[in-house]
């Protein structure tokens, strides 16, 4: 038997994480049935306390975790920890004395509470006082319409949530609202769709990596450049002094780690570190997702058949998410980086080889949608759950690499 949940992350002012929202899924073969939200929200609080590990779940975060009325009234969350939970309050919900009660007795047993999808009503306002969070999304109520709102409820200590923010200018217009949490794929998405300027730092690291994956790499070149970025370097040699990599002996030095680690592994590694010092100005989620991503597709590479190596599998996920690094076409980018052709389409979507249909499936898996998931396992010749397996196992192995 499986279980499946998913996530989605929820950001602060400062694009750190603060959170997620966990989301009750059924699996790749069922899809969720809105006509039964108390069996979902008590099959998510059941799934995330007892088959997963909750705290490492949330990184030691926060969870959003969607409740009916039926849910709050019972004792079943109680088996999450406060510390770490905020119960969602469905919009299904209506005001009510009981409601009220129930809030109290939750905010007694040390839960913070929000409402989804929050429309005002006088009705509410003796709930309010038990609210800590209030969620609007912003395709449904649009900024100019949410303003309002929020400053008629200043006179209660609650902080708003913006969802489905999408792109950068969304989420600059919901800071300027006054937004205090961020929620959707902004993070993972180009600002604008015109040509941006790149700073000097990104500059030379994108011709860095250029150097990194050429057809035929200059160890000698390679490990001088890298030895005269001291930011870089730091950033190499704790990678690979990571849980992760499990070096026996640690790495002292650039030159050391060409040595040990040969041409395949340096391409891979030395991408993933350009990767995480060219996004210093982008959430850490963004790194982290990257590295899942190349995970995932170079663990995946071994149960496949395909013309690229194990480190070319890494570095295709790791690049899918360069367009939202970069702020550009992903054309654009990979043009400025001589990577093989095959690779380049996969990328880019003109060949939909392997690479191509693991990145719609790690895609699909971010998202929940399971329907696409069923898609690409069948494309892949691979089973449901050992995407869903090779997923789980990414995501701890680039938890310990960042810790």
């Amino acid at each position: 038997m499986e279980c499946f949940l998913a996530r989605q992350p929820i950001l602060d002012r400062q694009q750190n994480l603060f959170g997620y929202e966990l989301l009750f899924r059924d699996g790749p073969e069922n899809w969720f049935r809105a006509k039964d939200h108390n069996l979902a929200s008590a099959t998510l609080i059941s799934n995330s306390s007892i088959w997963f590990d909750f705290l490492e779940l949330v990184q030691g975060k926060r969870a959003f975790i969607n409740t009916t009325m039926e849910v709050l009234k019972s004792d079943q969350i109680f088996g999450l920890p406060p510390a770490h939970t905020v119960i969602e309050i469905l919009e299904t919900v209506h005001p009510s004395d009981e409601l009220v009660a129930v809030c109290e007795r939750l905010n007694r047993s040390g839960f913070t509470l929000a409402l989804d999808d929050f429309i005002y009503d006088p009705e509410w306002d003796p709930v309010l006082k038990h609210i800590h969070w209030i969620k609007f999304d912003l395709t449904q109520t649009p900024i100019a319409e949410v303003v309002p709102i929020m400053q008629h409820l200043g006179k209660y200590n609650i902080s708003f949530l913006a969802e489905k923010v999408e792109t950068q200018a969304e989420f600059d217009e919901a800071m300027q609202a006054g937004f205090s949490l961020f929620q959707g794929y902004f993070f993972a998405k180009p600002a604008v769709l015109r040509q941006r300027t790149v700073t000097v730092a990104k500059s030379n690291y994108m011709r860095l990596m250029a150097e990194i994956n050429q057809p035929r790499l200059d160890f000698r070149k390679v490990g001088t450049v890298l030895s005269q970025d001291a930011g870089l370097s730091f950033g190499l040699l704790r990678f690979l002094n990571s849980a992760a990599f499990g070096f026996k002996r640690e790495i002292r030095s650039v030159q050391q780690a060409v040595v040990l680690l040969g041409e395949i592994q340096l391409r891979r590694w030395v991408n993933l570190a350009l990767f995480q010092n060219m996004a210093e100005d982008k959430p850490a989620q963004l790194v982290l997702q990257a590295s899942v991503r190349g995970r995932f597709c170079e663990l995946l590479s071994a149960r496949i058949r395909h013309s690229l190596s194990e480190a070319e599998f890494f570095t295709g996920g790791l690049f899918s998410l360069m367009e939202a690094l970069m702020d550009q076409p992903l054309a654009e980018v990979l043009g400025q980086i001589p990577l093989a052709e095959d690779l380049k389409g996969n990328l880019l979507g003109s060949i939909h080889g392997p690479l191509y249909h693991l990145v719609a499936a790690i895609q699909a898996l971010e998202e929940a949608d399971w329907a696409l998931l069923a898609g690409k396992a069948q494309a892949l010749k691979l089973e449901d759950s050992e995407l869903f397996s090779v997923y789980g196992e990414s995501i701890r192995w680039a938890q310990d690499l960042f810790r």
